[in-house]
């Protein structure tokens, strides 16, 4: 009986105990629990969403250009696109409180996807690990071969070689310029077809730009230079944009200088009306060199005149196939205002003159031998000169 009441006695203890401390206790110890629990998951959730890089364990660098003039929004946005950031209001909110909204760079930068906001913008602040800018200058009337030669030998470009330039120089990979739709097909049997509307400037680019980021800075610049209002004109003296560009690229290698441009157009419009051939010698060394032939202005035989080429206006009517060069803005405005005095005078020859550099010009055949003659005899003269003094 005892042993039973002890028992009893034991029992309530127990359960008082029970009662009293442990069941409380435990209750609460798990509700701490859950609550740690449920806390921790929403810090995780909040941090892994909003704060935290989005790929912790990813070191891979790689480039993102952010563009010139975007604001905090469109920066953020686009570092959010490209995992760079896990949020773009979060950024913004971050930039904003560190009074560094209106600070932020433009630039070609190098990134990674484990970077924490501070480092990323930091680095949009300071200009740190961007990728280095050069600038290329490309003058009026280079062709495409010599700007390619130009990128990889001259600025030592390494993201591409000068053929792979010139091989994407094709419409085919800017189909968002309607411009280029006026380009002749068969003028892809003879390459560069993008000849004439890489549009010399100086532009600043990037050190590991593509031939496509390059070509495409050259297409914009041509499409914001050459203004509706010039297509019209163009269109009212009967040419084609294409052929506008063409016109100008042999004028550009005509005049011995800008003063000279719109005699050179004048010229050539006053043989179109008279149904002769231009019979440029720019057009055949075009012609020439394309087929690896050669020649200078003086090195010009009367058997080349006779070359079988699209480009070569001994031989064909009108105007080359398509542009022999990249023209300027000068050679272009000329051909749309041609010089009064030689339309009215009619003038149909010019002669380049070796000791000026400059084009005599006539309205006579043969005032125009005259000169041609003479101006011969000079040159074989000057190069006889630096033949004695070598």
């Amino acid at each position: 009986m005892k042993l039973e009441k002890h028992f009893k006695k034991l029992e309530r203890m127990l359960k008082d105990l029970w009662v009293s401390f442990l069941r409380p206790f435990i209750i609460v110890g798990a509700t701490m629990l859950i609550l740690y629990i449920g806390v921790t998951g929403v810090v995780k959730f909040v941090a892994n969403n909003f704060f935290l890089p989005p790929q912790p364990d990813n070191a891979e660098e790689f480039t993102l250009e952010i563009p010139s003039g975007y604001g905090v929004r469109g920066i953020s946005k686009i570092l959010e696109e490209n995992e760079i950031i896990t949020n773009s209001f979060v950024f913004r909110l971050y930039v904003d409180i560190s009074n560094n909204s209106y600070k932020l760079q433009s630039g070609k930068y190098v990134f990674r996807h484990n970077m924490s906001m501070q480092e990323v913008m930091q680095q949009l602040l300071i200009g740190t690990n961007t990728v280095e800018v050069v600038n290329i200058t490309i003058p009026e009337g280079w062709t495409i071969a010599r700007i390619a030669e130009y990128l990889t030998d001259t600025k030592k470009l390494e993201g591409f070689t000068t053929q792979e330039f010139i091989d994407y120089c094709v419409p085919e990979n800017f189909p968002e310029y309607g411009f280029l739709s006026q380009i002749p097909e068969e003028r892809h049997k003879y390459g560069y077809v993008l000849q004439g509307y890489l549009f010399p400037d100086t532009y600043a680019i990037y050190v590991d730009a593509t031939p496509r980021e390059i070509i495409k800075k050259m297409l914009d610049n041509f499409d914001k230079r050459i203004t509706a209002e010039m297509e019209a004109k163009a269109e009212e003296m009967g040419y084609t944009l294409d052929e506008l560009i063409t016109f100008a690229s042999v004028v550009e290698k005509e005049g011995g200088s800008i003063t000279e441009f719109a005699r050179v157009a004048a010229t050539f419009q006053n043989r179109f009306k008279k149904n002769m051939r231009l019979q440029s010698d720019a057009t055949l060394i075009y012609a020439l060199a394309l087929d690896g032939i050669y020649r200078d202005v003086w090195g010009v035989s009367t058997e080349d005149t006779q070359y079988e080429s699209d480009y070569n206006t001994y031989i064909n009517s009108g105007l080359p196939i398509g542009p022999i060069g990249n023209p300027g803005l000068a050679s272009i405005k000329a051909v749309l205002n041609p010089n009064e005095n030689d339309i009215k005078y009619g003038t149909l020859y010019f002669t380049l003159n070796p000791e000026t550099g400059l084009n005599t010009f006539t309205s006579k055949y043969e005032d125009h031998v005259y000169y041609s003659q003479l101006y011969a005899e000079k040159w074989k003269e000057m190069q006889q000169g630096n033949a004695e003094k070598k």
